[in-house]
């Protein structure tokens, strides 16, 4: 092992997004995607010339082709493999055909990609190690296909750490350790964990846990898709014959799945969002009329249709505390995870019914990768 017993980086390999930190001069510092995001997608396409993309260029891709869909509304055309969500089947022997490619890939293979990718954007794809978070809930074969996939993107050695603890760890250097019991509440885009730690002088330890695997971000998506968007079509253009199938209603709300996530991340800091859709991206209504989409989301229309959704994530949340016979006035903190939850409206919901004590301060979209560098670099 040529890394003089030091690791220097970590990496969160989300569900929906994944984000790469390293130590610099001994604080951690997250590495721009290719695109200078903080986070990259977790998703992988192969296109026709059997070429292989990673993060935003196969988003990119797989948004282009739900559009293209609803030109034919024919579900053959697309001609992009593209795999999303397979840290879902991390360790089970699913695999993941691909037409361009006439192969087979196993979920390891898929998050080897993801993170070569995101080693290389951080000029970090030696080979050396590397600190990975996983969820506190993985059992010992999903923990080693995680090891695997980054033996397959090239490093040497690996450690793991559980994502509320890398969380915890980012809150505790940069807002200061206050021992006690944190809840991590951890929206993403997929998935929802909600995590019970003990904090106690510097050391964190996972007391419980409980989630949901199918609650997250894009749920959001589609309901803001299903009660604004359709109901707007519904009441501008034909789109009956559309709805009454059950294919093409599925294209065109896979279609305007990525508007309502656009409207949904400016909704976090602004009180409305702007949708607008190109002429004829949409296909067209029953009639042959360009179905278009240009209107105002307001948090006012946006938020009682989110509310179910961060309404469950906290019930889980009230069922972990009763469970250990705590009441929310006996957290030290409340700290957040995943870019849902940036919504102002679920940080007053958790304030009113968990905690006041929620912790705003840190950038919950790259919290665990920050985590896993600071513990890599006390390894």
């Amino acid at each position: 092992m040529h890394n003089n017993g030091k690791i220097n980086r970590g990496m969160d390999l989300g569900t929906t997004n994944s984000a790469m930190a390293i130590m610099e001069n001994g604080a951690p510092v997250i590495k721009k995607t290719s695109t200078q995001k903080d986070t990259m997608p977790s998703i992988v396409s192969v296109n026709r010339r059997r070429a292989v993309h990673v993060g935003d260029m196969a988003a990119n891709e797989a948004a282009n082709q739900a559009l293209r869909a609803t030109k034919t509304w024919d579900k053959r055309h697309a001609g992009t493999d593209v795999f999303k969500e397979f840290k879902r089947t991390m360790g089970t022997t699913e695999t993941y055909y691909s037409k361009n490619l006439k192969e087979n890939f196993t979920s390891e293979q898929l998050s080897a990609e993801i993170i070569k990718a995101l080693s290389a954007c951080a000029g970090a794809n030696d080979g050396g190690c590397i600190v990975i978070s996983v969820p506190a809930k993985f059992d010992a074969t999903q923990k080693t296909a995680t090891v695997n996939a980054a033996h397959l993107a090239g490093f040497q050695y690996v450690e793991l750490i559980q994502e509320p603890i890398a969380a915890a760890i980012t809150y505790g250097v940069t807002t200061g350790q206050s021992d006690g019991f944190w809840l991590v509440f951890d929206l993403g885009g997929g998935t929802f964990d909600g995590a019970l730690l003990r904090v106690e002088g510097g050391a964190q330890q996972v007391v419980d846990t409980e989630g949901d695997s199918f609650l997250g971000g894009k749920d959001i998506d589609y309901a803001l898709v299903d009660k604004i968007f359709i109901p707007y079509l519904e009441k501008n253009f034909s789109i009956g014959k559309i709805l009454a199938s059950e294919s093409k209603r599925s294209m065109l709300r896979q279609a305007m799945k990525h508007y309502a996530e656009q409207a949904k991340v400016q909704l976090s800091t602004a009180p409305a969002a702007e949708v607008l859709s190109d002429l004829g991206e949409l296909g067209c209504d029953d009639n042959g009329t360009e179905l278009e989409l240009d209107l105002t989301i307001t948090r006012e229309m946006a938020n009682p249709i989110m509310h179910p959704f961060f309404e469950k994530a906290i019930d889980i949340c009230k069922k972990i505390l009763e469970r250990n016979h705590l009441e929310g006035s006996q957290l030290s903190k409340l700290i957040l995870v995943g870019g849902p939850t940036l919504s102002p409206y679920l940080r007053q919901m958790l304030m009113e019914q968990i905690t006041p004590a929620v912790d705003t301060s840190i950038d919950p979209m790259t919290a665990v990768a920050k985590g896993a560098a600071l513990y890599a670099a006390t390894r």
